[in-house]
């Protein structure tokens, strides 16, 4: 079962056995992640939801958004280079971005984002 946080891109998860128990967990924090705990701790949220598209979050909670987020689309390898490449100001737009949810304008954060990271565009500062 593996997890993504919408609000950072990190992932989390762990396989289950034949008897259900959970075994071999694993996390892998992003590097957006490792900003806002740094700089901005009392913002910091998570907001885990399944790969599996099941409905549940980690707590086993229902949601309602489970799956498609266009945040999942990217991999936590772009979303280090681009936090790699960008301001403070810009790291913490692309948070804020992810954690309200919004879906438009959370897709032409994705589109900043890739052009950054593909230098089609300089990163505005």
């Amino acid at each position: 079962m593996a997890f993504v946080c919408e609000n950072t891109g990190s992932r989390k998860g762990y396989r289950e056995s034949f008897w259900v128990v959970k075994k071999e967990r694993w996390y892998t924090q992003s590097s957006l992640e490792r900003f806002i705990r740094e700089k901005y701790p009392a913002e910091f949220r998570h907001q885990w939801v399944s790969y599996k598209g099941d409905g549940y979050n980690i707590g086993g909670s229902r949601i309602v958004r489970a799956h498609g987020s266009p945040r999942m689309k990217l991999a936590i390898q772009t979303i280090d280079e681009y936090v790699g490449k960008v301001s403070d100001m810009k790291k913490k737009e692309l948070y804020d971005c992810f954690s309200k949810g919004d879906y438009e304008a959370t897709r032409a954060k994705m589109d900043e984002v890739w052009n950054v990271v593909l230098d089609e565009t300089p990163p505005q500062q």
